[in-house]
């Protein structure tokens, strides 16, 4: 639903996603899935089922999709009160880039799948198709805190990095006075529009909020 493999680049590159599709494709499950479950738990059912019906067969938006839609997934600019407000969209996509919160949280899930096995003698490589090296839990915390920011979770403008022990630390904390504005805040916004929204994460996510690398 709105993504694919291709939004797999960059800090998320996940290998061997242009292999031929099959039955045990973990990607794509993770990819249909998870999608899913994100949306339908931030937007709720019925807005899910209204938002699939102006999908094609694809996952991407029809050309006659209702504009809340068109909205929602490109993004939009808006004031409310005289303060100029902006929406970056569920998914971007550029000339040589695609990006997409909902492809940040499917990687991070597709990352705690794969992610090396603990054994009584430390950590261990699984071998094989589609899995991580030992040094993922950075990766992970750069790659969910910056989906919480987008998510909206917590509010949250600037990160800075230090080092604990050699290990990289990333400190989220608010500051600045940037218009942009995260999902939530968006669909908030727009209750009037988006109704019956219940703005939560999956059941099953145990992280609701910022981790660091040190895992607290």
């Amino acid at each position: 639903m709105l993504i694919d493999k291709t939004y797999f680049q960059g800090d998320i590159t996940i290998p061997n996603t242009q292999e031929i599709q099959h039955e045990n494709d973990l990607v794509q499950i993770l990819i249909e899935s998870k999608s899913y479950s994100l949306l339908e738990s931030v937007l709720g059912s019925d807005n899910v089922l209204s938002l699939q019906a102006n999908l094609d067969v694809n996952g991407k938006l029809k050309p006659d999709a209702d504009y809340r839609w068109k909205e929602l997934v490109n993004g939009k600019s808006y004031e409310i009160n005289n303060q100029k407000f902006y929406f970056k969209g569920l998914i971007q996509e550029g000339t040589l880039y695609k990006t997409s919160l909902i492809a940040d949280f499917v990687f991070c899930e597709w990352l705690r799948q794969t992610r090396s096995q603990q054994t009584g003698i430390g950590e261990v490589v699984v071998n094989g198709q589609n899995t991580v090296n030992v040094n993922s839990t950075s990766k992970l915390v750069s790659i969910w805190n910056r989906f919480i920011k987008e998510f909206g979770s917590i509010h949250c403008n600037r990160v800075r990095k230090y080092y604990h022990n050699g290990v990289p630390v990333y400190d989220y904390y608010n500051g600045g006075n940037s218009n942009n504005v995260s999902l939530v805040q968006f669909l908030k916004h727009h209750s009037d529009v988006y109704e019956d929204c219940p703005l939560e994460l999956p059941i099953y996510v145990e992280n609701y909020g910022l981790i660091n690398s040190l895992g607290i």
